[in-house]
């Protein structure tokens, strides 16, 4: 009785009776056409923290064809911008600023960043939904080319929005 009902919830869990496979997408899941709203803001920046940024930025670029955009060197990090022409990948080793609370010494996926149509306007709708705002540049700081402002989502990932494209990615599609 036993294995008749365990082998028959296997069958259950494998097939629905119209020979869709239940718990497993089919490859027709993925061709979901979006709608393209203007609007939407874009993911357009994804920062990697690494130790060696030479050795981690060559890698990319020898694996992936991403082109080098700029060597960067601050006092909060120091590693190059790459880019695949729509996204721009930070590869960076921090130096001072220990955003994510792991230590400067970690290694993976630090942040991602956001183009939004306006900075300021995003910045008060996300501080209203709870999104604490930790680093964000006094206006003549962002005059001067740095335009990042910083927030930590409802879990604690870290994540920047700007209303101006990162080097080497895709602005946002025109009016």
């Amino acid at each position: 009785m036993y294995l008749t009902i365990v082998l028959e919830l296997a069958h259950y869990c494998r097939y629905r009776g119209d020979d869709t496979r239940v718990g497993r997408p089919r490859p027709t899941d993925f061709n979901v056409q979006l709608p393209v709203d203007e609007k939407m803001a874009k993911l357009r920046h994804i920062a990697l923290a690494t130790n060696d940024p030479d050795k981690t930025a060559e890698f990319y670029k020898s694996a992936f064809g991403f082109r080098e955009i700029r060597k960067i060197d601050s006092e909060l990090a120091h590693g190059y911008f790459l880019s695949d022409g729509t996204l721009n990948i930070a590869i960076l080793k921090f130096a001072k600023y220990d955003q994510l609370g792991k230590g400067l010494d970690y290694v993976g996926l630090h942040h991602f960043g956001v183009v939004v149509d306006d900075a300021d306007e995003c910045a008060q709708r996300l501080e209203s939904m709870g999104a604490e705002c930790f680093m964000k540049p006094p206006a003549e700081e962002r005059a001067k080319g740095y335009f990042e402002v910083k927030f930590r989502g409802p879990d604690g990932v870290v994540f920047d929005i700007s209303d101006r494209p990162w080097p080497g990615s895709e602005p946002l599609p025109g009016p």
